[in-house]
């Protein structure tokens, strides 16, 4: 399914919440991350990164998961309520341009990059798109989790 076909099958008046990741060997972290985004909106939208878009963050060993099958496993827990896969992040224009999210969910991580690029992102978002409200959600403190290399 993509962006376009979400959008199209999202009744307009519901409010819409945007998570994206690439939820490579999904774990209790996501789920806790994906039901905290759905208590935000009423339709849960997660974005499934594309192997390609992991792969050149992540290293050429990555993804794990083939990216069809990360996104049925997402599709498949009950908070979420529609899943595309892109090849471009979450918080990219076009992308926000065509769902119009009322919110848009960035998990947090403790690295002196993620902050500054979490920064310029929201910096950038807040002129581009003003109605759309940015959250950022902690990990759990209880969750010692990675699939980062």
């Amino acid at each position: 399914m993509s962006a376009q076909a979400v959008k199209d099958s999202v009744r307009q008046g519901k409010s819409v919440t945007l998570v994206g990741g690439s939820f490579d060997l999904l774990h209790v972290g996501h789920v806790h991350l994906l039901e905290r985004s759905k208590k935000l909106g009423a339709v849960l939208v997660a974005c499934v990164l594309s192997d390609i878009n992991v792969a050149s963050y992540k290293g050429s060993r990555r993804p794990i998961v083939s990216e069809k099958y990360r996104a049925q496993m997402v599709e498949s827990l009950r908070c979420v309520d529609r899943v595309f896969i892109s090849d471009i992040d979450t918080s990219h224009p076009d992308i926000l341009s065509i769902l119009q999210p009322n919110n848009v969910i960035f998990g947090i991580e403790d690295t002196e990059r993620w902050r500054a690029t979490a920064t310029k992102r929201e910096a950038l978002l807040k002129v581009e798109f003003p109605t759309i409200a940015i959250h950022y959600l902690d990990r759990y403190a209880d969750i010692s989790i990675s699939t980062s290399a």
